[in-house]
């Protein structure tokens, strides 16, 4: 039974650690569309400002000038 519960446990504990992995790249990747967003409004494209106003109550912490490319040298976030 013990075997069983700890093959169990290593399962649980794998799956878990690949949840916050997917977790953190989908992090990223909005990261990098909020950047993208925020360029696109300053270039006067239709529908950015809209979009950067939605996204930004998610990354109200972040500088207004930082870019992305500070974030990927993090490393992801651990239990």
């Amino acid at each position: 039974m013990q075997t069983t519960v700890q093959r169990l446990q290593s399962l649980i504990d794998g799956l878990g650690n690949a949840k916050i992995l997917h977790d953190w790249d989908n992090y990223q990747a909005a990261l990098t569309d909020y950047d993208f967003a925020k360029y696109k409004v300053t270039t006067n494209a239709t529908g950015y400002q809209t979009k950067v106003t939605e996204l930004g109550q998610f990354f109200a912490g972040r500088p207004a000038g930082s870019t992305n490319k500070s974030a990927t040298t993090e490393t992801p976030p651990t239990e």
